[in-house]
């Protein structure tokens, strides 16, 4: 109907059951040129929401037998309808051919007919994203679903490798399988921990060492199969085998959609059942789904999957780090030893693959956890006691120091939590899993102890640079990885799965190329930075200058006032809402928000007012506003009386490096989450020149700060390259 409406008069629509005989059923006949008993590969786009669990349905499928592979797989009472049209699936679409499917989370896990079926899905498609969807998706179900994009794969793909893998077998040689080099050895190093690609052959070939025995694949196989397993193994082992090489160069995208609030959030729609209000309800926030009009916004869940089909994979946007996450498709197979039913583990921490040899990290280094401490052993004054929080390593993954909090004199602390040269300075511990496992290099020693969730990794073995070591951990997939693999309800804690996590290990002189060409990068990034420094020093010489032109000071109370106006929180949108957390440090601005309200009323704010956030000042997050909207309790809105100053003025200074330090010294030691304070806030004095002279100094400061954004963006473009060296030689 749709079709028709919006004009397209040629569409050859099928009204049929889906599953009935391409051949005999007369309502297919004639439209489906070509087709064959179970073959019509001539669609080019498949989208299906197939029914799921239709009790007893066999008897309504018409020449079954003949149709559908899987149907001698079904008793008379098998309700699992859904699998014949995954095997429908395989026999539309062609070589090349992109299909959608939204399908029961069984089909990934359950045996029997589904273990079938996923079969049909690994040998004839590549898996390009998987959406798991949680159970506030879909109205009406309490089903738990995914939804498969795929491409349909050539028909001899498995059929080529399971030709080598039975070579393999005859001959053991380590050969490049569908272009995966060393192809055997690869899957051995990564699906058995712990076991050589030697002692993986000894099994086989019947001469296992006593290293082969111990490994819990002998062990297994031998309590299956018994002493003689060999044949029995192989067989196994080459079933194996096949679905690995089919998936191991097949990168995901998988999307997971979270529960409860955080997946409303996410959905940007809920469902009401209220007499009257019955169906779907859009959410003030929007949704992170999709965006109709960019299909590439890096802020939309469908542009990660658009790209994936584009042969291509994008940085994740920080506003979807908890959403969405890369990962080689083999990795989310599971090999059980004995018994091997291809079930898909969404939940399964995902391996790093490299070309080198993979150590686990406790080898390495030892975790030293950082110093606990109440709030009652803080103190305002400076003692020689000071701990370093998460706040004090950049998102980049550098270390700057903008928050020492100090102990009381006699607190007993252990030396060895102090930071030393070659030490890598990590979070094991956060509210959020993007700052879990963020670490930095210290570059020397400093008088500086690891805070309460901080740990340090120090050097145990001489096999590994610590620079290096760093260069990995900091890199976007292993901080991916280490978000994943935090566990906890309130709190994200990496714990023991850091000290077990394997590090790609390359020999000496590899890691040294590696360290000068990151060293090499680094000396333009501080080249750059120090041009950036420059620059805003010369802005802090134009506000000193201020204050030395006029001894006419006031209370910033006299210049500004705080919003009273109140805005209904539905007139607001991502772009309109203003919370601390998306408030950019270091004065950069804005980004739009992950969270908009759905109801009730926020201060309102205008273009020319100042926004600032009254949480934890030492990030200096300010804004000067260009548009009209509201912001959440946590935000100052500062409105300027323009009688007496124009704003871009009153912001030179309360953006400056000395209104942050103000507000810190009015806040409370022993405050966890620091405040500024409102009244003291608007005690600061700033100088009042006449209305034209400030024009000229906010111009002066507008124009250089221009610069320091283009310069910032040059330097976020070499902190990039980092993965690119990581990835040139691993």
């Amino acid at each position: 109907v749709s079709a028709f409406f919006n004009g397209d008069g040629e569409a050859n629509i099928v009204w049929a059951n889906g599953l009935d005989s391409f051949i005999k059923s007369e309502v297919f006949r004639g439209k489906l040129v070509g087709a064959s008993g179970q073959d019509n590969g001539k669609f080019d786009i498949l989208i299906s929401n197939p029914p799921y669990s239709v009790d007893s349905f066999k008897s309504t499928i018409k020449y079954g037998e003949e149709s559908f592979e899987l149907y001698s797989g079904l008793t008379d009472n098998s309700s699992e309808i859904e699998c014949l049209f995954v095997e429908r699936m395989k026999q539309l679409l062609k070589v090349g051919g992109w299909a959608a499917v939204i399908l029961p989370s069984s089909i990934l896990t359950n045996s029997g007919i589904h273990a079938k079926a996923r079969a049909i899905l690994l040998k004839y498609f590549k898996v390009k994203a998987i959406v798991e969807a949680g159970s506030n998706t879909f109205m009406k179900t309490n089903t738990s679903t995914v939804i498969l994009f795929l491409e349909r794969r050539s028909n001899d793909d498995h059929i080529n490798i399971s030709r080598a893998i039975d070579r393999f077998f005859t001959s053991y040689h380590d050969v490049t399988v569908s272009g995966i080099e060393n192809a055997f050895s690869v899957y051995v190093s990564s699906v058995y921990d712990q076991l050589s690609f030697e002692d993986y052959i000894s099994l086989f070939n019947g001469t296992p060492g006593e290293a082969a025995k111990a490994h819990e694949l002998y062990k297994d196989y031998v309590k299956t199969f018994g002493e003689n397993f060999c044949t029995k193994a192989i067989e196994v082992e080459k079933e194996k085998l096949l679905y690995f090489l089919l998936t191991y160069s097949q990168t995901i995208v998988l999307i997971k959609t979270g529960g409860g609030k955080e997946e409303q959030k996410f959905l940007g729609y809920k469902f009401s059942e209220r007499r009257g209000q019955e169906g779907l309800h859009p959410l003030p926030g929007g949704t992170k789904l999709y965006d109709e009009t960019n299909l590439l916004n890096p802020e939309k869940a469908n542009s990660y999957i658009y790209h994936a089909f584009l042969g291509a994979s994008a940085k994740i946007h920080e506003s979807l780090s908890n959403n969405i996450s890369y990962g080689r498709m083999s990795g989310y197979i599971e090999y059980e030893t004995s018994k091997f039913d291809k079930k898909i583990n969404l939940g399964k921490r995902i391996k790093i693959i490299s070309s080198h040899q993979m150590v686990v990290l406790n080898t390495l280094v030892h975790t030293i956890s950082g110093v606990a401490f109440d709030k009652d052993d803080q103190v305002a004054e400076e003692t020689s006691k000071a701990v370093l929080t998460a706040d004090n390593i950049t998102s980049d993954c550098t270390l700057k120091i903008v928050k020492k909090v100090y102990l009381r004199e006699d607190f007993p602390v252990n030396s060895e939590k102090c930071l030393y040269k070659d030490d890598i300075f990590i979070c094991l511990s956060s509210g959020s899993k993007e700052h879990v496992g963020k670490c930095a290099m210290i570059q020397q020693n400093i008088p500086f102890y690891a805070g309460g969730f901080m740990g340090i990794l120090r050097k145990k073995s001489d096999v590994v640079l610590m620079k290096y070591l760093w260069a990995v951990l900091a890199s976007d997939q292993y901080r991916m990885m280490l978000g994943q693999g935090s566990t906890g309800a309130n709190i994200n804690n990496l714990g023991a799965n850091l000290r077990n996590i394997k590090i790609p290990l390359p020999p000496l002189d590899i890691q040294q190329k590696i360290v000068a060409e990151l060293e090499q990068g680094e000396e333009a990034e501080q080249n750059l930075q120090a041009t950036i420094d420059g620059i805003h020093a010369e802005v802090f010489a134009i506000i000193e200058e201020c204050q030395r032109r006029t001894d006419n000071y006031v209370r910033l109370r006299e210049v500004v006032a705080y919003s009273t106006e109140r805005i209904d929180a539905q007139n607001l949108d991502k772009d309109t809402y203003v919370g601390v957390d998306n408030l950019l440090p270091n004065v950069a601005g804005k980004r739009a928000s992950d969270f908009v309200p759905a109801s009730g009323t926020v201060a309102a704010y205008y273009p020319g007012n100042i926004l600032l956030s009254n949480i934890r000042p030492y990030l200096k997050k300010a804004w000067l506003a260009d548009n009209h909207g509201g912001v959440s309790g946590d935000v100052l809105v500062l409105v300027v009386d323009e009688k007496m100053a124009i704003p871009e003025y009153v912001f030179c200074f309360v953006s400056a490096d000395h209104f942050f330090d103000y507000e810190m010294r009015n806040i409370g030691s022993k405050v966890k989450m620091p405040r500024a304070d409102k009244k003291k806030v608007l005690d600061f004095q700033i100088p009042i020149l006449p209305i034209q002279e400030q024009q000229q100094i906010a111009g002066e400061i507008t124009s250089k700060k221009s610069e320091i954004s283009k310069l910032n963006a040059q330097l976020k473009a070499l902190k990039t390259e980092k993965n690119l060296i990581l990835k040139k030689y691993l």
